[in-house]
């Protein structure tokens, strides 16, 4: 696939698909072009408890701008198969303001994955934006070690609802001190 995301375009995708084994491949979404668009990955990975390895380096590596609502909302939910650290690349052309529950439970129950890459999140900055990491690691158990500083880029500016509720829930090996 060529182009630019849309909305929905990968929503529910392989939802539900226990059963489903292997690793995800390298340049599953690698030519998608183009700014984030609402609902674009929600949900696409939900529940494939049989996937195993390693989240692939710049998986969407080729899609740039501002962050959309919802856009990568329960992708890897309950993927308790995956290994290893989570990219520091993996977002990494995603900038500017947050958008409404654009990472809500991202990686939630993902109990196997052992770390982070680096700072994350690190091109967003702004006002913050209701939900926009609820539960994005909750339930990873197998995470260990620091909270990378700067993960969380720059944001800036009110508080708003449930921005971080959950954000780490159940991350029972997490250690070190918290970043400011």
């Amino acid at each position: 696939l060529t182009g630019a995301p849309a909305e929905h375009m990968f929503d529910g995708t392989f939802y539900g698909c226990s059963n489903l084994t292997g690793s995800i491949p390298q340049n599953l979404f690698g030519n998608m072009t183009g700014a984030p668009r609402k609902y674009m990955f929600e949900s696409t990975f939900d529940g494939c408890s049989g996937l195993t390895g390693e989240i692939p380096s710049r998986l969407f590596g080729r899609i740039t701008g501002t962050p959309a609502t919802h856009m990568f909302y329960r992708t890897f939910w309950h993927c308790s198969g995956l290994t290893g650290n989570i990219p520091n690349n993996l977002f990494e052309n995603i900038s500017g303001t947050p958008a409404t529950s654009m990472f809500t439970n991202t990686f939630n129950g993902c109990s196997a994955l052992s770390g982070f890459g680096g700072a994350l999140f690190s091109g967003i900055s702004g006002q913050p934006a209701t939900g926009m990491f609820t539960g994005t690691f909750a339930n990873c158990s197998g995470l260990t070690g620091e909270i990378p500083t700067g993960m969380f880029g720059s944001i800036d500016g009110t508080p708003e609802a449930s921005m971080f509720y959950a954000t780490f829930s159940g991350c029972s090996g997490l250690t070190g001190t918290i970043p400011s």
